[in-house]
């Protein structure tokens, strides 16, 4: 399983941003949509509950769902949205490269520093 703390370090490198940012408490666009981007992967990908997907980033849970509303919306309804579909198909690739060597052994990777290394190529 992926934790949240990888989840939210690929978002953050994908759109890049420094996480301690991600977890600020600014409400500008440029950190609106990674959020967003975060909570959707994050319930996916870690399978934890909104309220603990919200304390990672200094958030509510409610603010969680929303969240995942707003991207699901805007990835099924709004077919304008493509930067945001590429972007959400790259972090996914790459979530999805983590996850494949993470389920066979943990052990097979020595740090996250060599998973990105290994994803980027």
């Amino acid at each position: 399983m992926i934790t949240l703390t990888k989840i939210l370090e690929v978002v953050s490198a994908a759109y890049v941003i420094d996480t301690e940012l991600l977890k600020s408490k600014q409400r500008t666009r440029q950190l609106v949509i990674p959020r967003q981007v975060y909570c959707y992967f994050a319930r996916y990908y870690a399978k934890e509950s909104t309220t603990k997907i919200g304390k990672e980033i200094n958030r509510d849970h409610s603010t969680v769902l929303h969240s995942i509303k707003e991207i699901n919306s805007k990835l099924s309804v709004h077919k304008g949205e493509e930067d945001l579909n590429i972007m959400v198909n790259h972090i996914q690739d790459k979530l999805n490269k983590i996850k494949k060597y993470t389920k066979n052994d943990e052990k097979l990777i020595p740090s996250y520093v060599n998973l990105i290394e290994m994803c980027n190529n």
